[in-house]
């Protein structure tokens, strides 16, 4: 999939993609019963997650939190100020550089 087709905004895109990085698949019940609809196609995880309430959101991304936040990397950098040399400690995310260097290709 083309980043550039997921979004007109490359930074809605780059944070799409990044959420959505740990969901495999989605089900979703028929409203006359039956078998599940699957989404296992990335465009289709996305479109899908587009569409979930803000509540449903913040779920995944605890449970995510919760069984993966203790493997994530913090990377912090010590910056200074060329005009005035105040320094400052920010955090450099990995995850979404990677992906802005993917998307300049």
């Amino acid at each position: 999939m083309a980043l550039k087709t997921t979004n007109t905004e490359a930074t809605g895109s780059l944070d799409i993609l990044t959420e959505t990085l740990i969901i495999e698949k989605f089900y979703q019940n028929k409203p006359e019963g039956g078998d599940s609809i699957v989404y296992s196609q990335r465009e289709d995880i996305i479109d899908a997650y587009r569409s979930l309430a803000a509540k449903d959101k913040r779920h995944i991304y605890s449970e995510y939190r919760e069984k993966f936040g203790k493997y994530g990397i913090e990377l912090k950098m010590l910056t200074s100020c060329t005009h005035c040399g105040a320094e400052d400690l920010i955090n450099i995310d990995l995850v979404g550089n990677f992906f802005r260097m993917v998307y300049s290709f």
